[in-house]
């Protein structure tokens, strides 16, 4: 990547002048290079896959992954092999030995740019290895930081060989961090659009494959992901290569609210090369005045807001009415998982021929005029024995494509409820709303022009002519045509007693419902399930059945009159509702969230430690704090009603077994914090409120980390 270096006219008038330069230490090695990542491990993964996606680049085969082979216990060993354009002799004894420089300065395709990629494994090793295969020949080195603190490369030797060229990079691994790298890896593999290739170690060595990203939104050069990136925090990245850099939003100047949110959601957005400028960490953006990151990612947000609205406003230009691009647009702008930004946006500009798009409308009955009358029928009235006509002197009706309309002329009443029950009865689907319109005219027109014409304002949704409805089919009175007596049964009440006595009619008793059979008044079910409340509230609440439903007890001299299709014994359908349901990953989803969130040293962890203040290298503490934090930005999954149905169908064995998960990764933080702060629970035990919690934790957690640090840098150097 071409670094951009602003010339500047300087008239110095002096005595005598002289250049800064950086001696060549141990001291200055450290900082350009140990001390550079704050990430150390998933920054060196990062820049050695860089370095030979670039070379893969140069010799025109992008399209190819190259290998990684992930350390293991038995061989722990960090290896990344490449089949690029591979380097001469000199040209590694140049590059692995001079910092800042590099062979990609003027490449506007590549990733690098700072010369510092390829020293990045010293952040972590005091030693490592590089294999260059060109020409027919394989040479060997050995990165070694010496005594003095200053790197060296040593060559090793070379020989004759027919492997393919290229470049390969391996370094020892200690055994705690194996996973480390692994994980890491994970993260890092999202800005590569061609993912490495994973080699074995060993038989038993297994990957489970790279992580997909969920994608709710995309379009030209961005995409909005539906949930977190795995390792990242949730805010906006730009891609710029294979690297996925945070967006710091309060460095960006004059945006709108849209813009803002936007950037505040979980967004990717890419750039091309030399668009932005990074850190030599390139863990972060730069944001100075005369580089190009500000205005490059202002005017890519200000482009994809306009894009995201324009793609939706061209949906509603193309509805056919005014009520079809409204119930677009409340479903758009009601969507839980929709994008805020566009909703922000949306909610201002959003129109259909000239008219701004409403997700609802009061509706006042004065506003449509003394010929016609409007009722919407609401659950209660829809599932009631019998439909009534309510009219609504003031109502709010929502924009909804699930929505069916009945006219009704009063003048032509001809049992108008009964037929419109009948129709809704007989639906494949209930919709979403249902309303009901008597007009005192054919064509609901007063003599006086009403402020809203109500089919007008309805076209759109389905509207039917009560005339046009067909008559509930006439009910027969036993087989030889006599009159059959009302059904006396009893009704659930709500201690779940039968002591109401009910009568039913034909109509009703055809019609259908739900029961369960009595003798001498008491309910009869299977011992291993639970009485009728509890099943009846059970079923209501995991859906079988509708919330206004009525439990009836049928005596057993009716129990013939109940076996018909339309009645329904709720134990009928209790085990079956539930064995369909199979709810396994939603229990074992609720029940990991629960055990990390109950987790006592992960939760005080994540209450009482200030990460924003954190200095050094990071360790367990910071590991199992961004863990905590992951699982905790998770949506529980409500398994109550699960839960409820297996008591009561005597299935809670199910709910057991599929509470179980994998813990392995919360046993693995939990012991590292046990090991790594062994006075963390005196701390957590001995402390008030008054005595400045998080800033004890917080120092006592970095004052562990330094240590582990320091002694882990003695074992490289012993090793070494």
């Amino acid at each position: 990547m071409k670094t951009q270096i602003i010339e500047r006219p300087v008239a110095i008038q002096a005595g005598q002048s002289q250049e800064f330069t950086i001696k060549a230490n141990g001291k200055a090695f450290r900082a350009l290079i140990s001390t550079l990542y704050e990430n150390k491990i998933q920054s060196i993964v990062r820049e050695i896959w860089s370095n030979a996606l670039d070379s893969h680049m140069n010799a025109g085969i992008e399209d190819r992954p190259f290998l990684v082979t992930f350390p293991t216990v038995f061989n722990p060993t960090f290896i990344v092999r490449d089949f690029g354009t591979s380097l001469e002799h000199d040209e590694v004894m140049k590059l692995y030995t001079t910092v800042f420089e590099s062979t990609k300065e003027d490449d506007e395709d590549a990733t690098g740019k700072f010369g510092l990629g390829s020293k990045s494994p010293f952040a972590y090793t005091d030693t490592f290895s590089v294999v260059a295969i060109k020409g027919g020949m394989k040479r060997h080195y050995s990165a070694v930081i010496g005594t003095n603190g200053i790197p060296s490369i040593h060559f090793l030797g070379e020989h004759e060989t027919d492997e393919e060229q290229g470049v390969e990079v391996s370094f020892p691994i200690q055994s705690n961090d194996i996973n480390k790298f692994r994980r890491a890896a994970k993260r890092v593999s999202h800005g590569f659009e061609v993912k490495p290739e994973v080699l074995r170690a060993e038989e038993e060595d297994e990957f489970e494959g790279w992580p997909e990203l969920s994608t709710l939104l995309e379009g030209d050069g961005w995409k909005i992901l539906n949930g977190y990136i795995e390792g990242y925090s949730a805010q906006a990245y730009a891609k710029m290569g294979p690297v996925l850099y945070p967006i710091n939003v309060n460095a960006i100047e004059d945006l709108n609210a849209e813009e803002r949110q936007l950037l505040q959601t979980t967004i990717l957005i890419d750039f091309k090369m030399g668009e932005l400028e990074m850190t030599p960490s390139r863990e972060a953006l730069s944001y100075g005045n005369d580089e190009p990151t500000i205005p490059s990612i202002r005017n890519r947000v200000r482009t994809i807001v306009r894009e995201m609205v324009d793609g939706y406003q061209d949906r509603y230009d193309a509805c056919s009415t005014y009520w079809e691009a409204c119930a677009q647009f409340a479903l758009d702008v009601g969507a839980s998982n929709g994008p805020r930004p566009v909703k922000t946006a949306l909610e201002k500009t959003a129109s259909w021929n000239g008219e701004p798009l409403k997700t609802a409308m009061k509706l006042e009955s004065y506003e449509i005029g003394p010929d016609a009358e409007f009722c919407v029928l609401s659950g209660d009235k829809r599932h009631g024995k019998v439909l009534r006509f309510s009219e609504q002197t003031s109502t709010e009706i929502s924009f909804s494509a699930s929505v069916i309309t009945f006219v009704e002329d009063i003048h032509n009443d001809k049992r108008a409820a009964a037929r419109i029950k009948h129709h809704l009865e007989n639906m494949a689907h209930m919709p979403k709303y249902v309303y009901w319109i008597k007009s005192r005219t054919q064509y609901l027109r007063a003599k006086k022009a009403p402020k809203i014409d109500l089919l007008e304002l309805l076209d759109g949704t389905e509207i039917l002519l009560v005339d046009d409805l067909d008559f509930p089919p006439k009910v027969s009175y036993g087989s030889g045509g006599g009159y059959r007596a009302p059904a006396m049964v009893r009704q659930m009440d709500y201690d779940g007693d039968f002591d109401i006595k009910v009568s039913l009619t034909s109509e009703e008793e055809d019609a259908g419902g739900y029961y369960i059979p009595l003798e001498r008044n008491e309910p009869q079910y299977p011992s291993h399930m639970r009485s009728p409340k509890y099943m009846f509230n059970a079923l209501r609440a995991f859906g079988t059945i509708p919330d206004n439903a009525v439990l009836y007890g049928a005596p057993k001299t009716l129990w013939k009159r109940f076996e018909g299709d339309n009645w329904i014994n709720i134990y009928d359908i209790a085990e079956e509702a539930f064995d369909k349901s199979q709810p396994k990953a939603s229990v074992a989803k609720a029940a990991m969230i629960d055990a990390v969130q109950r987790s006592s040293d992960l939760r005080f962890l994540r209450e009482n430690l200030n990460v924003k203040t954190l200095e050094g290298p990071g360790g367990a503490a910071l590991e199992a704090f961004e863990y905590y934090k992951r699982i905790e930005g998770l949506t529980k999954p409500d398994t109550s009603a699960y839960r409820n149905l297996a008591t009561c169908v005597g299935k809670t064995d199910h709910i057991e077994e599929w509470s179980k998960f994998d813990d392995t990764e919360l046993e693995y933080h939990k012991l590292c914090v046990e090991e790594a702060y062994p006075l963390l629970g005196m701390i957590r035990r001995r402390c008030n409120y008054e005595d400045k919690l998080v800033d004890k934790v917080t120092h006592y957690v970095q004052v562990c980390d330094m240590a582990a640090s320091y002694d882990s840098q003695d074992e490289i150097t012993i090793a070494a």
